[in-house]
């Protein structure tokens, strides 16, 4: 029985084994199955190749977008900080102007009016003056009335003249023309401040409509930048901020105050960072 068994086994040995030709053409393509499978394997890593590439390209672009959103938010900041320096300035300067339109009028007008009144009574006293030369020794109380009439009259002129003196002094002026040349100076400047103060209303409504499309554009691109908001960003305060000194110093030469500056930039970041959050600002409709 055992015999039997070692001669089945050994006769299934040999069918299962290729020989000569065939065995050979067995082997070739065993060995040639390998060129698909590197095939295969130059693929994958070039799948991977292109998937880690893409991925770069779609982070540059999403980088590159949010330094476009920011540039953009920087420079509707920066022109938000020039209109509320440009806005301050012009309130002190209507301060100024309004303190000296309230106390240092010159009142030319008020002169011009005593003068037409100290010439009005002259011309009153040289009549009757001359009335006085007329009057007889008989006539004691006609000539009594027109010298009082000329005493009155001329203490009132007396005091008119005080009056115009004290304009003069009040605005530093020794005569006439240089009260003249002063109170149209005066007058330029109050028509100034009505201008500043025109301005000023103007500069309201470009905010607001800087504010509204700073809301716009943050809500544009919510998610795509940090969730605490641009108005947080310091890169975009201190992209705004740089321009924003370059403008106002060429503008304002020596007048530009550092104090008024980093004022301006506080009120921008603060109203701009209450629109970022303010829901009235949706749909382009500032809801009151």
């Amino acid at each position: 029985m055992r015999k039997e068994t070692l001669e089945a086994a050994e006769e299934q040995v040999f069918v299962e084994m290729p020989v000569g030709e065939f065995a050979a053409d067995v082997l070739e393509e065993t060995f040639t199955m390998g060129e698909p499978a590197e095939e295969m394997v130059e693929t994958i890593l070039e799948g991977e190749y292109s998937v880690t590439e893409k991925s770069k390209s779609i982070q540059r672009d999403a980088m590159s977008q949010e330094l476009n959103y920011m540039e953009l938010l920087a420079e509707l900041q920066s022109q938000f900080v020039c209109l509320q320096y440009e806005f301050q300035y012009n309130l002190d300067k209507i301060s100024n102007l309004d303190y000296e339109h309230r106390y240092k009028n010159p009142d030319y007008a008020t002169y011009q009016a005593n003068m037409a009144r100290i010439l009005d009574k002259s011309s009153y006293i040289n009549q009757w003056t001359a009335e006085l030369s007329k009057c007889s020794l008989f006539q004691k109380n006609l000539k009594k009335m027109y010298k009082e009439q000329i005493e009155t009259v001329s203490a009132e002129v007396k005091r008119i003249e005080e009056e115009n003196k004290r304009i003069l002094s009040k605005a530093g002026c020794y005569s006439e023309s240089e009260l003249l040349v002063k109170q149209q100076s005066y007058n330029l400047n109050w028509s100034l401040c009505n201008t500043l103060a025109e301005r000023n209303c103007s500069i309201k409504k470009e905010c607001e409509g800087i504010i509204l499309e700073y809301a716009q554009l943050f809500r544009g691109v919510e998610g795509v930048l940090n969730s605490e908001g641009f108005g947080n960003n310091k890169l975009v305060d201190d992209m705004a901020g740089k321009k924003a000194k370059i403008v106002l110093k060429e503008m304002y030469g020596n007048d530009f105050s550092e104090y008024g500056f980093q004022d301006a930039c506080i009120k921008a970041e603060t109203q701009l960072q209450n629109a970022d959050k303010d829901r009235s600002y949706e749909r382009g409709v500032r809801i009151r």
